[in-house]
C-alpha cells in the first residue's frame, strides 16, 4: 500500500519517531495542488487504497479537503493518526476512512489533557461505527506493555499492529533513540511477548516492518506467533513506498536516499516496487553485517532493516 506523508507536523515528540525530527530536505506541508495531482494519477493507475500519514495529518490545515478528494475518486483510504485530533473531526473520519490506525503510546508521552482526548476521540470513533485498530512502536525494551492490552479491552480493539523503533536518515538526524542491532534482538523479544499475551486477550497482532530471521528460527514458537494472517511475516525488507510533500517517493523514511523525484512519472504501484527493488539489490547482495554470524547464504534471509547496510 502506497503510504501518503501530508505533513511533518505533530502534537507529540515520541522519542523513537524519524519523521518529525528527521530529514529536512522536503517542504512541511503538501500542498494542495500536489495532492490533486496525485489524486489524479491514483485514479488513472486504478490504484484500490492509500495511507495517510504525518507527521500527525489531521493537523494539515486541508485535512478534510483531501479525505473528500480521495472519496470522489474512489481511493480507499487508511488513516495513521495520534487521535489528538478536535472532536469535531470524528463524523468525517468515521465517514471517509476504511480503516483509522490510532498510534497508541504509553500514557507518560501524553499528559493529562491529551489523554483524556485520545481516550474522547476513540469512544466517539467507536459510537459512529468507525473501524479502528491500534498501532504500537517498540523502543524501550523494559516497557510495560500491558496499558495497550487494557486499553484494547476497553475500546474493544481485535487488532493491533506493531513495530520496531528505525535508524533514521540521515544518521545524524532524526529519532532521539539510537537504534542498533543489540537493541533490534531485545525488541523483538519484547514484540514476541506482546503477541502471546494478546493472543491470551483474542487480540490479533502483526509485525509491520520485518525482523531478522536468525532472531527467531531456533523459536518455533516465536515464529508462530509472527507468521499470523494480519501481517505475514517475510523476514525480508519491502519498500514502504512513501510519497512525501513534494510527491517525491522514497524507499521508506530511513532509506531516504533512495528516492523518485516524482512518482506520478511511474504506471503505478508495481512499477515503483520494482524500481525499488532493483535499488537496494546491491544492498541485499553486499550484507556486510553477516547477519550476526549466520552462515547461510545471503539469498537464503536478506532479513532485517536494510538501512544497516547503506553506505
Amino acid at each position: 500500500m502506497i503510504n501518503i506523508l501530508i505533513n511533518r507536523d505533530c502534537q507529540l515528540s515520541c522519542p523513537y519517531c524519524f519523521v518529525k525530527n528527521g530529514p529536512e530536505d522536503f517542504p512541511r506541508q503538501m500542498s494542495k495542488e500536489n495532492f490533486e495531482s496525485l489524486t489524479l494519477w491514483l485514479k488513472q493507475t486504478r490504484t484500490p487504497t492509500v495511507g495517510l500519514l504525518g507527521g500527525e495529518p489531521t493537523l494539515h490545515p486541508n485535512f478534510s479537503f483531501f479525505l473528500d478528494l480521495l472519496t470522489q475518486n474512489s481511493v480507499g483510504l487508511v488513516l495513521f493518526t495520534n487521535a489528538l485530533y478536535p472532536e469535531n473531526l470524528n463524523p468525517i473520519i468515521a465517514q471517509r476512512a476504511l480503516n483509522v490506525v490510532v498510534n497508541y503510546n504509553h500514557p507518560s508521552l501524553y499528559g493529562a489533557n491529551n489523554l483524556s482526548l485520545l481516550q474522547t476521540n476513540l469512544s466517539r470513533l467507536k459510537e459512529l461505527g468507525a473501524s479502528f485498530s491500534f498501532s504500537k512502536n517498540f523502543y524501550d525494551p523494559l516497557e510495560d506493555f500491558n496499558y495497550l492490552l487494557e486499553a484494547a479491552e476497553r475500546f474493544k480493539v481485535k487488532t493491533i499492529r506493531l513495530d520496531i523503533s528505525r535508524p533514521a536518515a540521515p544518521k545524524e538526524l532524526g529519532a532521539k533513540v539510537k537504534f542498533n542491532l543489540d537493541l533490534e534482538a531485545q525488541l523483538t523479544s519484547k514484540i514476541i511477548d506482546f503477541m502471546a499475551a494478546a493472543k491470551e486477550h483474542s487480540i490479533t497482532t502483526g509485525l509491520d516492518c520485518c525482523a531478522r530471521m536468525c532472531l527467531t528460527q531456533k523459536n518455533q514458537k516465536a515464529l508462530a506467533l509472527l507468521r499470523n494472517p494480519l501481517l505475514r511475516f517475510f523476514g525480508v525488507c519491502r519498500p514502504a513506498l512513501d510519497v512525501l510533500t513534494d510527491l517525491s517517493c522514497v524507499y521508506c523514511l530511513p532509506l531516504s536516499d533512495y528516492r523518485l523525484n516524482n512518482l506520478t512519472a511511474f504506471d503505478g504501484e508495481w512499477e515503483l516496487l520494482s524500481h525499488f527493488g532493483e535499488s537496494v539489490a546491491p544492498l541485499r547482495a553486499n550484507r556486510s553485517l553477516g547477519c550476526l554470524g549466520c552462515e547461510k547464504s545471503p539469498s537464503y534471509c536478506q532479513g532485517g532493516c536494510l538501512a544497516y547496510l547503506r553506505p
